[in-house]
C-alpha cells in the first residue's frame, strides 16, 4: 500500500489556460546607412548602443559581404547580402561590419537592429481555478479516501 494517495487527475476545466506572450513588437531601433569604401577589408558600419536581437540588412547597389562581432570577439564568418533585398538576420550582434568583395566600393548599405519590448504581457485570460472547479473529498476515489 502506497504511503501517500494519487493525486486526482485534473479536469479540463480546472487547468490554467497556457500562458501566451507575444514578444513581435518591436518598439527601438538603431539604424545606419553606410557607404562601402573600395577594397576588400571588412570595415565597420556600425556600433550598436547595446546588443541588438535581429538584425535587418539591405544593400543598395551591389552584392555586399557582413559580418557580426561583439568588442573582444573574433569576428563570426561573413554572410552573403544581396542587391536590392533585405536580409533578416535572427541573431544580434554589437559591430557589424561589411566588403565589397569585388573593391569596387561606393555603394550603400543599410543595416537595422531591433529591440522588442518585453515588459508588454499581452495574455488576456490570468484566470486560476475556481472554488467550483475543485471536487470535494467525498467524491474522491476509495483509495484516495484512507487516512495518510
Amino acid at each position: 500500500m502506497p504511503s501517500a494517495p494519487k493525486a486526482i487527475p485534473a479536469r479540463r476545466e480546472a487547468e490554467r489556460p497556457t500562458a501566451r506572450r507575444e514578444y513581435e513588437s518591436f518598439d527601438n531601433y538603431q539604424h545606419a546607412d553606410f557607404v562601402v569604401p573600395a577594397g576588400t577589408a571588412f570595415v565597420e558600419a556600425i556600433q550598436f548602443s547595446g546588443l541588438p536581437e535581429r538584425l535587418r540588412v539591405r544593400s543598395t547597389n551591389n552584392g555586399y559581404q557582413v559580418r557580426l562581432r561583439n568588442p573582444g570577439e573574433p569576428p563570426q564568418d561573413p554572410m552573403a547580402v544581396f542587391v536590392s533585398e533585405i536580409t533578416n538576420i535572427p541573431l544580434g550582434a554589437r559591430i557589424v561590419e561589411c566588403r565589397d568583395p569585388g573593391g569596387a566600393g561606393g555603394g550603400t548599405i543599410s543595416i537595422t537592429g531591433y529591440w522588442p519590448s518585453r515588459a508588454i504581457d499581452k495574455r488576456t485570460s490570468r484566470r486560476g481555478p475556481l472554488a467550483s472547479d475543485v471536487r470535494p473529498r467525498e467524491q474522491g476515489a476509495p483509495e484516495q479516501l484512507e487516512p495518510r
